[in-house]
């Protein structure tokens, strides 16, 4: 049954960014971070002291993930690197796609069980379907997972760690593969939601546990500069309906605090081992 999502929001860090993108919160610094795309920079706002924190890296920083061992990995134009914040170091690791100029590392996410998952993009205004999705493992090994994507975006990990949801913003899709945490394994991919025929495209996304067995994706998609929240059922791929957000400028975002959403939308970061 279709029910209408309940959102309140409220300005809580007017950070005036460029491309606002990868919100991790961790649980260890009690603090929400986030990148600013193009900028190349990396906030941290901790609600309890209202304190906050801006790192500068080189260069455009897709996402970032909280590393075990403090710190973070960090999917950026020149590929995978670890960031230290207390001495501001950055360390590479490895590029993926040193051949292809007109891509470049996007949106990325720790799965549950610790490795650090990203994709490429097309960065030129006519997109092709050169975009690719990598694995970083804990001893550092880069290998490319899935391809023939525009956008690479919106991973998501259901409650039970064997499925992993993947989207692709320009092509309009969004995938669902089976997972395995023990191989770090991705398989059988497959389409789980296409946007074809609806406005906007698949953006970030998260997984919501309400309801004990059945498990919602939540995306959030944006549309000629405006924004949506939607939701999708697993099993029967029904979408629910759209919530819009107070979001006019998506090129001038304002970081939102969400209320009344179902428990475990706002779910904690993994580790990156």
């Amino acid at each position: 049954m279709s029910t209408r999502l309940k959102v309140a929001v409220e300005c809580v860090v007017d950070v005036r960014n460029t491309t606002g993108e990868s919100p991790l919160w961790s649980e260890r610094d009690a603090a929400l971070y986030w990148v600013d795309i193009p900028e190349g920079r990396i906030f941290r706002w901790q609600p309890e002291t209202g304190d906050r924190r801006t790192w500068q890296l080189p260069t455009a920083v897709g996402s970032i993930g909280l590393r075990e061992r403090g710190g973070l990995v960090a999917a950026m134009r020149t590929g995978f690197h670890l960031f230290d914040l207390e001495t501001e170091a950055l360390t590479f690791l490895c590029r993926p796609e040193p051949e292809v100029a007109t891509n470049r590392l996007n949106d990325g996410k720790v799965s549950p069980e610790g490795r650090f998952w990203a994709g490429t993009m097309d960065e030129r205004a006519e997109k092709e379907p050169i975009g690719n999705l990598y694995r970083l493992d804990a001893d550092y090994r880069c290998t490319r997972m899935a391809g023939g994507v525009k956008v690479s975006n919106g991973l998501a990990w259901s409650p039970d760690g064997l499925t992993m949801y993947h989207s692709d913003s320009r092509g309009t899709a969004i995938f669902r593969y089976d997972y395995d945490p023990e191989t770090g394994a991705a398989s059988d991919r497959r389409l789980f939601a296409s946007f074809e025929k609806l406005r906007g495209y698949p953006d970030g996304a998260t997984v919501d546990a309400e309801t004990g067995p059945v498990r919602f994706p939540l995306d959030l998609r944006l549309y000629r500069r405006y924004a949506d929240l939607t939701r999708w059922e697993a099993f029967v791929h029904t979408h629910f309906p759209d919530r819009p957000l107070p979001i006019t400028k998506t090129d001038r975002a304002r970081l939102h605090k969400e209320a009344d959403l179902p428990t475990g939308v706002l779910d904690f970061s993994s580790w990156f081992r």
